[in-house]
């Protein structure tokens, strides 16, 4: 019965089991109603209804205004239904004074309607330590205080140490509520160091009655963890990479971080041990080396740091160095590549770099390593940046990684097939020893991806690679490309009286001025010898 007594922090669980245990059923008219009145405002009220029969029924809620519940439609934070074997319940959070009705629905029989009112919540007043600073070693912190109100032996006062300079409070023991005094033992873990008591005892309430007994206590037993620290933290755009130190054979869970920004906004990031990476390192074997990132919002930033162990106890607040995180638009940055299409012969690419600001660039072959790494000038004033990468023939990625000062990095890829094979031509007719071509049809086969030329017209051949050419005469001459940008040609020429008409009009050509030359000899020898 305690359970139901814990008020509205109960509400959502309650409603969490009866969502999944109950299906939703159409109001039955109801076959009675009664009507129940609260005189002033309460707080956790119970109305009951109980079936003398234990026959199916259920129970609609009129509150004062007329507001109307069902079982199977309410606001779990103001009003509760609870399906219990022979009875129904309502749990009201918090019920103003006035008239409530319960519809009832079911099953003729006798029902019994009764209200459990508010519990009176205990209250704990704190009786010592107070006020005052105690040093412990290894002898147990007597402690003391008085309750007085509704409690029973479930009520709970746990007992919680906060690290001078921390934001967490972590629980260090706990005892029944109505005990009235205990002996604090401090767990083997806790650091030596300044620490304040923080107490929070069950007063039916979610979040209990919170006790601050102005208590400090110095805890000096030769603990400490000295060993953890943070290394670094590397601004990465729109993250920072936080590198940790700590003991290889330290036992911990779970790292906290506080961290304020430039506008005095704090707030808390968690992570578990085994979300951190680890970093490869030989220094030091003993040590372990841990990586977190975290992505965050531009600006300043100062943290700080705990680790939490397995017991719960946590290590002394550690500072995380400054930093500060700047992004990038990095549409207003140019990479271009002087080769688009993925296939080439290429023996080289340029790419084309107009960077906003000095960047690092650094490119690199998926299959023979980095090409390039250095520092670009960049700005409105920079003039573009050529570097001239070597291509190699295979399928390769080229990368371009840029990355500024501070910590943004941006990857630019492009995939090339490279091939230099020229492309097969095999020809069936006319071959080299053909002296003449029958019927003036030239035919062969060629690579799939190919295209055939032959006076300046595009030819593609078939499915299994074969073309044909018509109208050929004397001579043939055709290339084949491929999808690389490699060529194969090929020419022919007929044999003997296949004389092409280009050489035909050269030999008439050469007669006619030889024949003329001579006439021209016989003219003037004819003068010369009718001179006397």
């Amino acid at each position: 019965m305690n359970a139901l007594r814990k008020g509205p922090y109960l509400l959502a669980l309650w409603l969490a089991v009866f969502m999944f245990s109950v299906l939703p059923a159409n109001a039955e008219p109801a076959i009675k109603t009664e009507t129940l009145r609260l005189d002033e405002k309460q707080f956790n009220v119970q109305f009951i209804v109980t079936g003398e029969a234990s026959e199916p029924f259920e129970v609609e809620l009129e509150m004062p205004g007329g507001t109307r519940y069902t079982h199977d439609q309410f606001d779990g934070k103001k009003v509760l239904y609870l399906d219990m074997e022979g009875e129904r319940r309502w749990l009201i959070n918090e019920a103003p004074a006035g008239e409530y009705k319960l519809h009832i629905s079911g099953t003729e029989q006798a029902y019994r309607v009764t209200i459990k009112k508010e519990l009176r919540r205990p209250d704990t007043a704190w009786v010592s330590p107070l006020g005052t600073e105690l040093t412990a070693a290894n002898e147990p912190i007597q402690l003391a205080w008085r309750s007085q109100g509704d409690y029973d032996a479930n009520d709970r006062i746990r007992f919680f140490l906060r690290p001078a300079g921390g934001w967490q409070n972590m629980l260090i023991g706990e005892a029944q509520l109505g005990d009235g005094a205990a002996s604090l033992y401090l767990p083997g873990t806790l650091a030596d160091g300044e620490y304040e008591l923080f107490i929070i005892a069950d007063n039916k309430t979610p979040d209990g009655q919170h006790i601050e007994p102005d208590v400090t206590l110095h805890v000096q037993r030769g603990v400490s963890y000295d060993g953890i620290r943070a290394v670094h933290a590397i601004p990465r755009g729109d993250a920072i990479e936080l590198e940790f130190e700590f003991p290889r054979d330290l036992e911990w869970t779970v790292i906290t971080a506080s961290f304020t920004d430039g506008t005095g906004s704090t707030f808390l990031k968690h992570a578990g041990r085994q979300e951190l990476s680890e970093i490869e390192q030989t220094e030091r074997t003993d040590m372990q080396v841990l990586r977190w990132l975290l992505p965050l919002n531009a600006g300043a930033y100062k943290g700080s740091f705990q680790v939490v162990f397995g017991d719960y106890t946590m290590s002394p607040v550690m500072d995380i160095p400054s930093f500060e995180l700047k992004m990038r638009d990095w549409s207003k940055d140019e990479v271009k590549w002087s080769i688009e299409t993925e296939k080439t012969n290429a023996r080289q690419l340029q790419v084309i770099l107009k960077l906003q600001a000095k960047t690092h660039v650094q490119i690199v072959n998926g299959s023979s390593g980095i090409l390039f790494d250095q520092a670009v000038a960049g700005g409105e004033e920079a003039e573009e940046q050529i570097v001239s990468v070597p291509l190699a023939e295979g399928d390769q990625i080229i990368e371009v990684l840029l990355a500024d000062q501070g910590g943004a990095v941006k990857l630019y890829s492009k995939r090339y097939l490279v091939d230099y094979t020229p492309p097969r031509l095999t020809m069936i007719q006319p071959l080299s020893t053909h002296e003449r071509l029958e019927g003036g049809l030239a035919s062969g086969f060629a690579d799939l991806d190919s295209i055939i030329i032959h006076n300046g017209n595009e030819i593609t051949p078939d499915a299994s690679g074969y073309f044909s050419i018509e109208g050929v005469g004397d001579s043939l001459e055709i290339s084949v490309r491929d999808s690389h940008g490699n060529e194969t040609s090929y020419s022919w020429q007929a044999a003997g009286g296949g004389w092409s008409k280009a050489l035909i009009v050269i030999i008439v050509i050469n007669l006619l001025l030889v024949g003329g030359t001579v006439t021209v000899i016989l003219i003037i020898r004819k003068k010369n010898l009718k001179q006397p």
